[in-house]
């Protein structure tokens, strides 16, 4: 069985039409080995986009996947991974923390992309997105890391999620490579990109709304 499979924009990596979300992937007391079972069966089926984050699971399902994917040597290099990072909040690991916060320095993101290679045991992520909009950090700071990320071949690509579509040019503006995608949410319950131009945006770039600047969370 074969899911069909997408490009997210002209220059962007192939993906396949659904994706593996892994937000509340350990909420059910999940083994590493349910997990590894889960992996390859999305493998199996062409479900090979695998999506996640830092701070899922308060910063331990990267470090799950890793761990699961180690069990069946190859099963990384049958899947795309797509992560995020530059949201931080208080957790067990980092007790000084004493409120949530948004972070898109170059430094920061250069940091938690590499601590997430080491987590999900490989050396490069195919699409790294940066989570939300930090108001506090300049275009040009988050630029320089994500430009840098691709110079090394960390990532294949850089996107951004829950950015306006003003927030989105302003960064592409700045890159070395362009974005390749907008992951905002978009369901029946949160209609919000039909009207603040994200959908208009995305057939801008001559392709479906899911692809190029737009890719839609929770679909349910």
């Amino acid at each position: 069985m074969s899911l069909p499979r997408l490009k997210l924009s002209p220059n962007g990596p192939e993906f396949s039409r659904l994706v593996y979300g892994t937000w509340r992937v350990l909420d059910d007391g999940a083994s590493l080995q349910d997990l590894n079972r889960r992996l390859n069966r999305c493998a199996d089926l062409g479900m090979t986009t695998l999506d996640t984050a830092e701070i899922y699971g308060l910063y331990e399902v990267e470090e799950a996947l890793g761990k699961a994917l180690a069990l069946s040597p190859g099963l990384r290099d049958r899947l795309e991974i797509v992560t995020k990072a530059g949201i931080y909040v208080p957790n067990k690991y980092h007790p000084e923390r004493r409120t949530a916060f948004y972070n898109a320095t170059g430094a920061r993101l250069i940091k938690s992309l590499e601590k997430s290679l080491r987590f999900l045991g490989t050396d490069r992520v195919d699409l790294f997105l940066v989570h939300r909009p930090d108001w506090l950090t300049s275009a040009d700071d988050t630029a320089s890391g994500l430009n840098q990320l691709v110079r090394e071949g960390k990532i294949a690509s850089a996107g951004v999620s829950n950015y306006s579509v003003t927030q989105y040019d302003l960064l592409n503006s700045r890159l070395e490579q362009p974005l390749v995608t907008n992951q905002v949410e978009f369901h029946l319950l949160h209609m919000d990109p039909v009207y603040d131009a994200c959908s208009t945006s995305a057939r801008s770039f001559r392709c479906a709304p899911w692809r190029g600047a737009t890719r839609r969370w929770p679909p349910l």
